[in-house]
């Protein structure tokens, strides 16, 4: 399922995706407020041991680093994992 679907506000900078286990249930309050992040483009609600993957767009490193830390800050968020894209085909 995908929880909304918009492109991210920052097109140029680093572009990544970050895995993410919820803690608590159901999920879609938690998902609710990770797409409510700025920075956070499409959420995907996934079965498995990944609940959820969120696309990200931040201007370089740091601030990457800086929103996955927020983002764990989240109530309801276990695990964050950051994977920059390095590059998009098609």
């Amino acid at each position: 399922m995908v929880l909304t679907e918009r492109p991210v506000a920052n097109s140029a900078g680093h572009h990544a995706l970050l895995f993410l286990t919820i803690e608590t249930r159901p999920c879609a309050p938690v998902l609710r407020a990770l797409r409510a992040v700025e920075h956070v483009g499409t959420v995907w609600s996934l079965s498995g041991a990944i609940d959820a993957v969120a696309e990200v767009r931040v201007d370089d490193p740091a601030d990457l680093s800086v929103l996955t830390d927020r983002i764990a800050a989240l109530d309801g968020i276990g695990m964050v994992t950051s994977q920059i894209v390095l590059q998009q085909k098609g």
